[in-house]
């Protein structure tokens, strides 16, 4: 289930690629799963799959349809393999060999990926890349999926999860105010834009990882369906099971 998609539910069979997303999807629960998977900084896609970022972005993509018929073998083989360290030797040897000659990310990107770590405006970015708006942008997308407005509100939205998690105690108006927003109802606003729920739900569920939260059946209101739920709040990452899974 896709918010991205309006919610649309699908099945994905065999090992998936999940490009950069700036909101959450929920994954039907069905026992448990084991998976394997690494996440990837900006320009990856490309080096990784011959596409841009922004191709993959806010969407789950079968590997298959981007490595073709390898994509099968790769999974065979982590299902092969019998503990996690060895699964997690084995995809880190896949990724390195396609990975032996990757185009440089564009310095333009760099030194705005850099500069985001702060808290700059981006026309300052835009104007310290020597490009114009909309070329700028179009760079951006291409090596991170995602336009810089967006990116730089979700580093502060990941910047807020990791303070709620230090700092349980602390009111939500502090949390605003010291994870750079205009008010607590701005971070209302963007947080559940991210995530699906209100800083409040989030901080009750208590999730034992940061990105991912399980929702009982009596909270899957929250995407409009009966079943329960485990959502992925947004954020950038690779995914490759290692085994079929719905």
């Amino acid at each position: 289930l896709d918010r991205a998609s309006g919610m649309r539910g699908a099945t994905l069979r065999g090992p998936v690629v999940g490009g950069p997303r700036s909101t959450f999807y929920a994954k039907d629960h069905q026992g448990p799963t084991v998976t394997v998977g690494a996440m990837l900084l900006p320009g990856a896609a490309h080096a990784l799959f011959g596409v841009s970022a922004e191709e993959l972005s806010e969407r789950h993509t079968l590997l298959a349809d981007l490595w073709g018929a390898v994509a099968g073998l790769i999974q065979e083989q982590l299902q092969c393999a019998p503990t996690s360290q060895e699964r997690l030797a084995l995809l880190a040897h896949i990724l390195a060999v396609r990975l032996e000659n990757p185009r440089p990310l564009h310095p333009a990107v760099g030194q705005a990926l850099a500069a985001l770590r702060g808290t700059p405006r981006i026309a300052q970015i835009v104007r310290s890349s020597q490009y114009s708006h909309r070329g700028f942008v179009a760079l951006f997308r291409q090596a991170t999926g995602l336009g810089p407005k967006r990116y730089a509100g979700l580093l502060r939205f990941q910047r807020l999860l990791r303070a709620m998690r230090s700092n349980p105690e602390a009111s939500m108006a502090t949390l605003a105010l010291d994870g750079g927003f205009s008010d607590q109802s701005h971070m209302q606003r963007e947080f559940r834009r991210f995530a699906g729920l209100t800083p409040q739900s989030y901080r009750d569920l208590a999730p034992d990882a940061s990105h991912h939260v399980v929702i009982s059946p009596e909270k899957s209101d929250l995407f409009n369906t009966g079943r329960a739920e485990k959502t992925t709040v947004g954020g950038l990452y690779f995914k490759l099971p290692n085994r079929i899974a719905t």
